[in-house]
This record gives structure tokens, sequence and C-alpha cells, in this order.
């Protein structure tokens, strides 16, 4: 739905939440710390920076049922210089489309008003870096204080992840990650960042020794503390940017559990058109494709089309988890609302300062039209909803006003910032 920034940045810290995520699931960071340094069976004192690389290699290698062909070409710096490449990285998010991204987000309720996208996602993301892999030139990236010696352990397991990219790149060839409509680009993301995931934690398990994670754990308060822009972003950004890890890698596991590694291996080459296929990987395996969504009345000069793109079942999700960006108003089945998702498209339109949008949806059966009336009614608590006509409901609140009309298997919504402008934009061409 939006125009991602730059997915090298995002893997970055993004490892870092997911890295102490697994151990908290473990129960690594409920546990209490050692009264004294132990050494770990693992750390290996004596063990170079090249040794160590070759040794998480090999185990990545081996989880992953896959041979690196070649010495991947890995290159450790100094934390400062990572970020500089990561800031270089995110510039490249346009502002032009920062700000259409900020005026689509603002009319769904994902954030507040007069946000600074551009500058909150940047500030957020450049603060801790890991280290990243990049696609176009095949090189990997590992931050350390001293380039020369072994790294730690974070950076052990962000070693391990991007030389999952490495590899799979190498052996499998990584699907298009910029290319396309944005719901097809967030599901190829998914499958490449879910396979990452699901290795990183196999490598948690075989290459890190119970101390070694209970160490790891230790680190957890600072690691918080360095991540504090990223988990105090709004429910929508944060969630969107999780997304391709976490929902990734349930995606991952399904494909493993149904065919081995060999299906994950064969996705690359067939990969998922649709973050439907990701939160629920039986449309993927039983080969459901989205149906087209037609598209709305068009709004009269001085308004212009800005930008067309899809509108998918996660982008539905996460807004229905928190409408108005607050998550303690989230309709209870968000998820399972998802599955009734059949394809999905957005059109924001823009005249001066003013914007407005129309989300249209295919469905299965009706259940998604009384679903989005209630978020949308939950999303602006100076929101007033009444019956607009036949399958049709008004929205009428302060910050914009929203129509939302259903017809056989389809919802269409128009969000503006008058009636009138809602209405049309909730119409049949």
């Amino acid at each position: 739905m939006t125009r991602s920034v730059p997915a090298v940045a995002v893997a970055a810290v993004v490892v870092l939440v997911l890295s102490l995520a697994l151990l908290t699931q473990r129960g690594g960071s409920d546990a209490a710390p050692p009264a004294t340094a132990v050494p770990s069976p693992t750390e290996r004192p004596t063990e170079s920076l090249d040794e160590q690389i070759a040794r998480v290699a090999r185990i990545v290698a081996d989880i992953r049922e896959l041979t690196f062909e070649d010495e991947p070409d890995l290159t450790v710096v100094a934390p400062d210089e990572l970020s500089l490449r990561v800031e270089q990285e995110l510039a490249a998010y346009d502002p032009a489309e920062a700000d259409l991204d900020r005026r689509l987000l603002e009319l769904l309720g994902a954030i507040p008003p007069d946000t600074d996208l551009r500058d909150l996602l940047i500030t957020a993301l450049s603060e801790q870096v890991a280290g990243f892999y990049d696609p176009e030139t095949r090189e990997l990236f590992v931050g350390a204080a001293d380039p020369t010696a072994r790294v730690g352990r974070i950076e052990e397991v962000t070693l391990a992840h991007e030389l999952q990219h490495a590899l799979a790149d190498a052996q499998l060839g990584l699907p298009d990650l910029e290319e396309g409509d944005d719901d097809a680009v967030l599901a190829r993301q998914a499958l490449v960042e879910g396979d990452a995931t699901v290795t990183m934690e196999d490598y948690l398990e075989v290459g890190f020794s119970a101390v070694d994670q209970l160490l790891l754990a230790t680190e957890s308060a600072t690691l918080l503390d360095q991540l504090a822009g990223m988990t105090e972003l709004p429910h929508f950004l944060q969630e969107s940017l999780l997304f391709p890890y976490e929902a990734g890698a349930t995606f991952v596991r399904a494909l493993r559990d149904e065919g081995g590694w060999e299906a994950v291996d064969a996705a690359y080459a067939d990969p998922p058109t649709t973050t439907a296929h990701i939160l629920y990987p039986q449309l993927y395996l039983d080969g459901v494709e989205p149906l087209p969504a037609a598209a709305t009345t068009a709004l009269p000069e001085p308004w212009s089309l800005a930008r067309t793109t899809t509108f998918g079942a996660a982008d539905l999700v996460l807004l229905l988890e928190a409408p108005g960006g607050d998550p303690t108003r989230a309709l209870e089945d968000a998820r399972e609302l998802g599955r009734a998702w059949r394809g999905g498209r957005l059109d924001l339109w823009t005249a001066g300062e003013r914007s407005a949008v129309s989300v249209v949806m295919r469905t299965e059966g009706e259940v998604l039209c009384d679903a989005v009336v209630t978020w949308l009614d939950r999303a602006d608590p100076t929101a007033r909803t009444a019956p607009g006509g036949v399958d049709t409901a008004v929205v009428d609140g302060d910050a914009r006003d929203a129509v939302v009309a259903c017809g056989p298997e389809e919802v269409r919504i128009g969000i503006g910032d008058e009636p009138a402008v809602a209405a049309t934009l909730a119409s049949r061409r």
C-alpha cells in the first residue's frame, strides 16, 4: 500500500528486534543473569574472525541444506561506518513518495496528523544497525567495535541471518524485491526474510549453547533502549516493518512442514503474489490468486489521481488491529477477518493540500462490510455513523468523512475531507 523505505536498512534493525523476541520466547530474557561471568563453551576466545565467519557459514548451509560454492563477500566495519552506509540507503526514500505515503496513512488513521513520515522512519531505522545484505552487489556488511576481532553474540546472530540471504541468492536467486505492485513486493519480501528468520531461529538452537543464549538474553535491556525509536513507531508502521520477518517466518514454516526445505526452495521460483498467501499459507499451497478490484468513480478537477496501488490482506489486518493507530480499539478477530479478503485496490487523490482515498476490496461473503464500518467508527472517537442508503454507511468524523458501500462480494470505501468527496469515491464507476 505504501512505498517501502529501502529494505536493506529495515533489515539492519529488525534482525535485532527478532533476536530479542526469539530469546524471550525461549524464556531467556526472564532468566536471572549469572552472578559472575560464565565463559561460554561456544565463545572460542582463540577463534579468529575468519574462522568464526567460516563456522557460521557452515552451520547456516547445513541448516538450509544448501552449499556455499564461493566464499561469501563479507565485510566487518565499525558501527559508525555501517550507520553511514545505511543512512545512504535511507536517503533513497523519495520525499515525494513519502508525502503520498503520509497522506494516505493519515486518511486511514494509521499515523497521527501532520506526521513527518520520512523523518520518523529514517530516525527510527538509523538508531541501531547490526548488518545487512545488499542483493545488488551481493555484499554482506556486519558492524563490530573491532572489525579485526571475532564479533559478539548479537552480531553473530545477524551474521547467520544475512549469510542465509547470500546463500539463497547464490543458490536459488532472490525474487524481485522492488518492482511490481506493493502487496506482491511485500509478499516476496516475506518469503526472503521469513526464510532467513527461520534459519536464524534454527541457528540459535544449534549454533549457540544454552550459556550463549543466557548471556545474549542479559543484553536485552540495552538492546531495547537502543531500539526505542523502532518500538515506539505507530502500530501500522511497526507491524509493516516486522511483517516480512514474523509473518514471513510463519509462512516459511508452513511450507517446510508441507514439503521440507525443498518446498521453500521451490517458492523462490514461484513466489507468493499477495500477502494473503503469507498470512494464510494454505491459499498459496492451493494456488488461490487475488481477484482484480474495479476502480471507483473519479473525482472531478482540481482533483488528480496521485497513486494507484494494491490494498492487500496485510494492510487490512494491520488497520483492523489498531483503528486510529490504537491497538486497544482493535477488532478482536482482525486476523480471522482478513481471510475474507480476495483482492484490493487503493487510489489516492490530491488537490493541493487536500487528500482523499478510495479502497475497493473483493471479498468472500459479507463479513468485511460490518468490520470496515466498525473500524472506521473506532478509528475516530468523534465519528457518528448512520445508514446512507441501501447497503451504505456514512461515518461523519471531525478529522475526515467516510462512506462504505457494500455489494455482493465487494466493499467500497471513500474517505475525504467532506461527505460529497467520500460518497463519490465509494460509488461505482
